[in-house]
Protein backbone atom coordinates (compact mmCIF):
# COMPACT_ATOMS: atom_id res chain seq x y z
CA UNK A 1 0.00 0.00 0.00
CA UNK A 2 1.49 3.18 -1.07
CA UNK A 3 1.08 6.73 -0.04
CA UNK A 4 2.22 10.22 -1.22
CA UNK A 5 2.10 12.87 2.47
CA UNK A 6 3.45 15.80 0.03
CA UNK A 7 7.06 14.94 0.80
CA UNK A 8 7.70 11.32 0.67
CA UNK A 9 6.53 8.21 -0.74
CA UNK A 10 5.63 6.05 2.09
CA UNK A 11 5.12 2.01 1.62
CA UNK A 12 3.64 -0.38 3.96
CA UNK A 13 4.08 -4.11 3.22
CA UNK A 14 3.91 -7.62 4.56
CA UNK A 15 6.88 -9.54 4.83
CA UNK A 16 8.20 -12.27 6.62
CA UNK A 17 10.94 -15.64 6.53
CA UNK A 18 8.61 -18.43 4.91
CA UNK A 19 5.24 -16.70 5.64
CA UNK A 20 3.86 -13.41 6.00
CA UNK A 21 4.21 -12.04 9.83
CA UNK A 22 5.06 -8.32 9.95
CA UNK A 23 4.19 -4.97 8.20
CA UNK A 24 7.00 -3.68 7.24
CA UNK A 25 7.29 0.25 6.49
CA UNK A 26 9.65 2.34 3.71
CA UNK A 27 9.86 5.51 2.34
CA UNK A 28 11.22 6.71 -0.61
CA UNK A 29 11.98 10.20 -2.36
CA UNK A 30 11.62 9.09 -5.96
CA UNK A 31 9.44 5.71 -5.91
CA UNK A 32 13.11 3.61 -6.87
CA UNK A 33 14.92 4.03 -4.08
CA UNK A 34 13.61 2.96 -0.52
CA UNK A 35 14.82 3.60 2.93
CA UNK A 36 13.35 0.81 5.21
CA UNK A 37 12.70 0.84 9.33
CA UNK A 38 14.89 -0.99 10.81
CA UNK A 39 11.76 -2.88 13.07
CA UNK A 40 8.78 -4.12 11.89
CA UNK A 41 5.75 -1.45 12.67
CA UNK A 42 3.67 -4.59 13.54
CA UNK A 43 4.06 -8.00 14.69
CA UNK A 44 1.22 -11.00 14.43
CA UNK A 45 -0.91 -11.03 17.66
CA UNK A 46 0.11 -13.51 20.81
CA UNK A 47 -1.59 -16.76 21.21
CA UNK A 48 -5.64 -16.63 20.93
CA UNK A 49 -5.25 -13.46 18.65
CA UNK A 50 -7.36 -13.29 15.97
CA UNK A 51 -3.95 -12.60 14.26
CA UNK A 52 -1.80 -14.95 15.79
CA UNK A 53 -0.80 -17.24 12.97
CA UNK A 54 -0.23 -14.46 9.49
CA UNK A 55 -0.84 -11.10 9.04
CA UNK A 56 -0.66 -9.80 5.59
CA UNK A 57 -2.29 -6.99 2.72
CA UNK A 58 -1.77 -3.60 4.64
CA UNK A 59 -3.81 -0.64 3.00
CA UNK A 60 -3.35 2.80 4.91
CA UNK A 61 -5.70 5.97 4.28
CA UNK A 62 -5.95 9.08 6.63
CA UNK A 63 -9.08 9.91 8.14
CA UNK A 64 -9.41 13.00 10.40
CA UNK A 65 -5.82 13.62 9.74
CA UNK A 66 -5.06 10.67 11.62
CA UNK A 67 -3.52 7.51 9.58
CA UNK A 68 -5.31 4.40 9.86
CA UNK A 69 -3.87 1.01 8.46
CA UNK A 70 -6.02 -2.03 8.00
CA UNK A 71 -4.27 -5.40 6.99
CA UNK A 72 -6.13 -9.04 7.18
CA UNK A 73 -5.40 -11.57 10.36
CA UNK A 74 -5.49 -14.66 10.46
CA UNK A 75 -5.43 -17.61 13.25
CA UNK A 76 -5.02 -20.70 11.99
CA UNK A 77 -8.97 -21.16 10.97
CA UNK A 78 -10.54 -17.81 9.96
CA UNK A 79 -9.41 -14.36 7.88
CA UNK A 80 -10.02 -11.34 9.75
CA UNK A 81 -9.60 -7.61 9.47
CA UNK A 82 -7.10 -5.43 11.31
CA UNK A 83 -7.27 -2.08 12.15
CA UNK A 84 -4.21 -0.57 13.64
CA UNK A 85 -4.30 3.40 13.95
CA UNK A 86 -1.66 6.10 14.08
CA UNK A 87 -0.79 6.91 17.71
CA UNK A 88 0.41 10.43 17.68
CA UNK A 89 2.32 11.97 20.72
CA UNK A 90 1.61 15.04 22.52
CA UNK A 91 3.89 17.55 21.68
CA UNK A 92 5.19 20.04 24.45
CA UNK A 93 5.06 23.71 23.89
CA UNK A 94 6.41 26.61 26.35
CA UNK A 95 4.39 29.85 26.85
CA UNK A 96 7.86 31.31 26.89
CA UNK A 97 9.03 29.88 23.84
CA UNK A 98 10.46 33.40 21.62
CA UNK A 99 8.21 32.77 18.75
CA UNK A 100 5.18 33.74 20.94
CA UNK A 101 6.10 34.63 24.56
CA UNK A 102 5.77 38.74 23.77
CA UNK A 103 3.04 38.70 21.91
CA UNK A 104 0.04 40.26 23.71
CA UNK A 105 -2.25 37.42 25.37
CA UNK A 106 -5.77 38.35 24.65
CA UNK A 107 -6.41 41.84 25.07
CA UNK A 108 -4.51 42.15 28.20
CA UNK A 109 -3.02 45.38 27.44
CA UNK A 110 -6.77 46.60 28.60
CA UNK A 111 -6.77 45.14 31.84
CA UNK A 112 -3.28 43.90 32.97
CA UNK A 113 0.05 45.70 34.18
CA UNK A 114 2.49 46.10 31.42
CA UNK A 115 4.44 43.40 32.68
CA UNK A 116 1.89 41.04 32.73
CA UNK A 117 0.74 41.04 29.46
CA UNK A 118 2.29 38.67 27.21
CA UNK A 119 1.72 35.17 26.68
CA UNK A 120 4.89 33.88 28.39
CA UNK A 121 2.85 35.46 31.50
CA UNK A 122 -0.68 34.41 30.89
CA UNK A 123 -0.49 31.97 27.91
CA UNK A 124 -0.78 28.59 30.12
CA UNK A 125 -4.38 27.91 28.85
CA UNK A 126 -3.79 28.72 25.43
CA UNK A 127 -0.50 26.60 24.87
CA UNK A 128 -2.10 24.03 27.01
CA UNK A 129 -5.18 24.11 24.28
CA UNK A 130 -2.46 23.83 21.56
CA UNK A 131 -0.33 20.64 22.79
CA UNK A 132 -4.07 18.93 22.97
CA UNK A 133 -5.08 20.04 19.61
CA UNK A 134 -2.25 18.88 17.95
CA UNK A 135 -2.43 15.55 19.59
CA UNK A 136 -5.75 15.39 17.82
CA UNK A 137 -3.85 16.18 14.79
CA UNK A 138 -5.40 19.90 13.97
CA UNK A 139 -2.66 21.35 12.50
CA UNK A 140 -3.78 24.81 11.27
CA UNK A 141 -5.85 27.81 12.33
CA UNK A 142 -8.80 28.55 9.74
CA UNK A 143 -8.10 32.08 9.65
CA UNK A 144 -10.66 34.82 9.84
CA UNK A 145 -11.99 37.20 6.69
CA UNK A 146 -13.86 39.42 9.11
CA UNK A 147 -10.24 40.34 10.28
CA UNK A 148 -8.28 39.64 6.77
CA UNK A 149 -6.55 36.75 8.66
CA UNK A 150 -5.21 34.43 6.88
CA UNK A 151 -5.02 30.55 7.35
CA UNK A 152 -1.31 29.32 9.81
CA UNK A 153 0.16 26.55 11.22
CA UNK A 154 -1.42 26.18 14.82
CA UNK A 155 1.13 27.23 17.55
CA UNK A 156 0.16 28.68 20.69
CA UNK A 157 1.03 31.99 18.59
CA UNK A 158 -1.01 31.70 16.35
CA UNK A 159 -3.61 30.11 18.73
CA UNK A 160 -4.25 33.72 20.53
CA UNK A 161 -4.30 35.22 17.34
CA UNK A 162 -7.14 33.47 15.76
CA UNK A 163 -8.84 34.14 19.48
CA UNK A 164 -8.24 37.61 19.85
CA UNK A 165 -9.90 37.67 15.60
CA UNK A 166 -13.32 37.06 16.91
CA UNK A 167 -15.82 38.26 19.67
CA UNK A 168 -15.89 35.49 22.09
CA UNK A 169 -12.16 33.86 22.11
CA UNK A 170 -12.02 35.23 26.01
CA UNK A 171 -14.15 36.16 29.29
CA UNK A 172 -13.45 39.72 29.97
CA UNK A 173 -10.88 38.92 33.19
CA UNK A 174 -9.08 37.15 30.17
CA UNK A 175 -10.02 32.96 30.61
CA UNK A 176 -9.65 31.36 27.72
CA UNK A 177 -13.42 30.49 25.93
CA UNK A 178 -12.37 26.71 25.06
CA UNK A 179 -16.37 26.83 23.71
CA UNK A 180 -14.68 28.86 20.83
CA UNK A 181 -11.46 26.67 20.56
CA UNK A 182 -13.97 24.04 19.43
CA UNK A 183 -15.56 25.99 17.56
CA UNK A 184 -12.26 27.20 15.43
CA UNK A 185 -11.71 23.31 14.63
CA UNK A 186 -15.05 23.16 13.15
CA UNK A 187 -13.95 25.90 11.05
CA UNK A 188 -10.85 24.19 10.11
CA UNK A 189 -12.74 21.65 9.21
CA UNK A 190 -14.42 23.53 6.82
CA UNK A 191 -11.22 24.20 4.89
CA UNK A 192 -9.71 20.79 5.22
CA UNK A 193 -12.09 17.22 5.86
CA UNK A 194 -9.20 15.77 7.10
CA UNK A 195 -8.81 17.97 10.23
CA UNK A 196 -11.17 16.53 12.80
CA UNK A 197 -14.15 18.48 14.73
CA UNK A 198 -13.37 18.83 18.47
CA UNK A 199 -16.17 19.25 20.95
CA UNK A 200 -16.05 20.64 24.32
CA UNK A 201 -17.05 19.70 27.27
CA UNK A 202 -16.09 19.65 31.26
CA UNK A 203 -15.97 17.54 34.11
CA UNK A 204 -14.97 18.33 37.88
CA UNK A 205 -13.68 15.24 39.10
CA UNK A 206 -10.65 12.77 38.86
CA UNK A 207 -12.74 10.20 37.23
CA UNK A 208 -12.85 12.60 33.82
CA UNK A 209 -9.23 12.18 34.05
CA UNK A 210 -9.04 8.54 34.56
CA UNK A 211 -11.92 8.53 31.29
CA UNK A 212 -10.17 10.74 28.90
CA UNK A 213 -6.85 9.01 29.45
CA UNK A 214 -8.46 5.38 29.28
CA UNK A 215 -9.94 6.68 25.80
CA UNK A 216 -6.19 8.05 24.64
CA UNK A 217 -7.64 11.53 25.03
CA UNK A 218 -5.43 14.16 26.86
CA UNK A 219 -7.44 16.70 29.57
CA UNK A 220 -6.32 19.92 29.80
CA UNK A 221 -6.37 20.23 33.69
CA UNK A 222 -7.70 23.76 35.42
CA UNK A 223 -6.18 24.42 38.43
CA UNK A 224 -5.61 27.04 41.46
CA UNK A 225 -1.61 27.80 41.18
CA UNK A 226 -0.57 27.75 45.04
CA UNK A 227 1.12 31.14 45.53
CA UNK A 228 -2.56 33.04 44.89
CA UNK A 229 -5.34 30.01 45.69
CA UNK A 230 -7.37 33.41 43.81
CA UNK A 231 -5.59 32.79 40.61
CA UNK A 232 -5.32 29.70 38.33
CA UNK A 233 -3.24 27.47 35.97
CA UNK A 234 -3.69 25.24 33.05
CA UNK A 235 -1.81 22.16 32.33
CA UNK A 236 -2.19 18.90 30.51
CA UNK A 237 -2.54 15.37 31.67
CA UNK A 238 -0.86 13.00 29.47
CA UNK A 239 -0.78 9.75 31.69
CA UNK A 240 -1.17 8.12 34.83
CA UNK A 241 1.94 7.11 37.43
CA UNK A 242 3.19 6.85 41.33
CA UNK A 243 -0.56 7.34 42.37
CA UNK A 244 -0.63 10.84 40.65
CA UNK A 245 -0.78 11.85 36.98
CA UNK A 246 1.73 12.78 34.70
CA UNK A 247 1.29 16.34 33.26
CA UNK A 248 3.13 18.83 29.97
CA UNK A 249 3.22 22.26 32.21
CA UNK A 250 2.98 25.14 29.56
CA UNK A 251 5.14 27.46 32.42
CA UNK A 252 7.84 24.75 33.98
CA UNK A 253 8.78 22.50 31.57
CA UNK A 254 9.96 20.60 34.55
CA UNK A 255 7.65 19.74 36.30
CA UNK A 256 6.09 16.87 34.77
CA UNK A 257 3.57 15.73 37.41
CA UNK A 258 0.46 16.49 39.51
CA UNK A 259 1.31 15.84 42.49
CA UNK A 260 3.06 17.27 44.46
CA UNK A 261 3.07 20.26 42.33
CA UNK A 262 -0.65 21.10 42.09
CA UNK A 263 -3.56 20.26 44.93
CA UNK A 264 -6.65 21.51 43.97
CA UNK A 265 -8.54 20.58 40.95
CA UNK A 266 -10.63 22.87 39.76
CA UNK A 267 -12.29 21.37 36.23
CA UNK A 268 -11.43 18.92 33.36
CA UNK A 269 -11.54 20.40 29.65
CA UNK A 270 -11.93 17.97 28.03
CA UNK A 271 -11.82 18.02 23.79
CA UNK A 272 -13.51 15.05 21.62
CA UNK A 273 -13.66 14.04 17.68
CA UNK A 274 -17.53 14.72 17.01
CA UNK A 275 -20.26 15.76 14.91
CA UNK A 276 -22.57 17.07 17.24
CA UNK A 277 -24.02 20.85 16.76
CA UNK A 278 -20.87 22.13 18.92
CA UNK A 279 -23.61 24.94 20.63
CA UNK A 280 -22.92 26.46 23.90
CA UNK A 281 -25.10 29.22 26.01
CA UNK A 282 -22.58 30.85 28.00
CA UNK A 283 -23.67 33.59 30.49
CA UNK A 284 -21.49 35.27 32.63
CA UNK A 285 -21.23 38.04 35.18
CA UNK A 286 -19.80 39.33 38.01
CA UNK A 287 -18.83 36.71 41.07
CA UNK A 288 -21.73 38.37 43.68
CA UNK A 289 -23.72 37.25 41.11
CA UNK A 290 -26.44 34.52 41.07
CA UNK A 291 -27.94 33.03 37.53
CA UNK A 292 -30.76 30.97 37.48
CA UNK A 293 -31.56 29.75 33.79
CA UNK A 294 -34.74 27.83 33.08
CA UNK A 295 -36.23 25.74 30.44
CA UNK A 296 -39.87 26.37 28.82
CA UNK A 297 -41.11 23.98 31.32
CA UNK A 298 -39.33 26.14 34.18
CA UNK A 299 -36.92 23.19 34.58
CA UNK A 300 -33.81 24.35 35.82
CA UNK A 301 -30.85 23.93 33.65
CA UNK A 302 -27.22 24.84 32.87
CA UNK A 303 -24.33 24.42 35.54
CA UNK A 304 -22.37 27.51 37.23
CA UNK A 305 -18.72 27.95 37.64
CA UNK A 306 -16.18 30.56 39.13
CA UNK A 307 -13.72 31.74 36.27
CA UNK A 308 -11.08 32.68 38.07
CA UNK A 309 -8.30 34.99 36.63
CA UNK A 310 -5.04 33.47 35.37
CA UNK A 311 -1.60 33.83 37.27
CA UNK A 312 1.24 35.76 35.87
CA UNK A 313 3.95 32.83 35.22
CA UNK A 314 6.84 34.58 34.82
CA UNK A 315 6.70 38.05 37.44
CA UNK A 316 4.83 35.08 40.05
CA UNK A 317 1.87 37.88 40.92
CA UNK A 318 -1.73 37.85 40.08
CA UNK A 319 -2.25 40.67 37.55
CA UNK A 320 -5.66 41.78 39.43
CA UNK A 321 -8.26 40.53 37.06
CA UNK A 322 -11.73 39.76 38.35
CA UNK A 323 -13.48 36.60 39.56
CA UNK A 324 -16.78 35.89 37.17
CA UNK A 325 -19.38 33.57 37.98
CA UNK A 326 -20.35 31.74 34.38
CA UNK A 327 -23.25 29.57 33.89
CA UNK A 328 -23.09 27.08 30.50
CA UNK A 329 -25.34 25.30 28.95
CA UNK A 330 -24.37 22.50 26.29
CA UNK A 331 -26.48 21.74 23.45
CA UNK A 332 -29.43 24.18 24.05
CA UNK A 333 -32.61 23.35 23.36
CA UNK A 334 -34.46 25.89 20.77
CA UNK A 335 -37.29 27.47 22.76
CA UNK A 336 -37.69 30.12 25.27
CA UNK A 337 -35.95 30.45 28.37
CA UNK A 338 -36.07 31.94 31.83
CA UNK A 339 -33.28 34.07 33.34
CA UNK A 340 -33.20 35.18 37.13
CA UNK A 341 -30.38 37.16 38.11
CA UNK A 342 -29.92 38.51 41.81
CA UNK A 343 -27.43 39.29 43.96
CA UNK A 344 -25.53 36.35 46.00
Amino acid sequence: SVMFDGTKIHMYYHAGPVVPHYLGHATSIDGINWNKDANPILDRGGFGAFDSNLIAAPRALRYLNKLRLYYSGFDGAHWRVGLAEELIPVPYYSQSDPLWANDIYDSAQNWAAPESQTMASLGCAVTSATMVLRHFNVQKTPGNPDTSLPAKELTPGTLNEWLKSVQDGSFRNGATNFASIANMTVKSHELDASSPKLEYSQGFNTSDIDEELNNNRKPILKLEYLPSPSDMHFVVATGSANSTYTILDPAHEDLKALSPNYQTLLRVDKFEVTNSDFSYLILAVDEGVNLELADKNQQPVGSQQLEKPLFDQVNEHSYGGVTLNVLYLKHPNIGSYTLNISNL
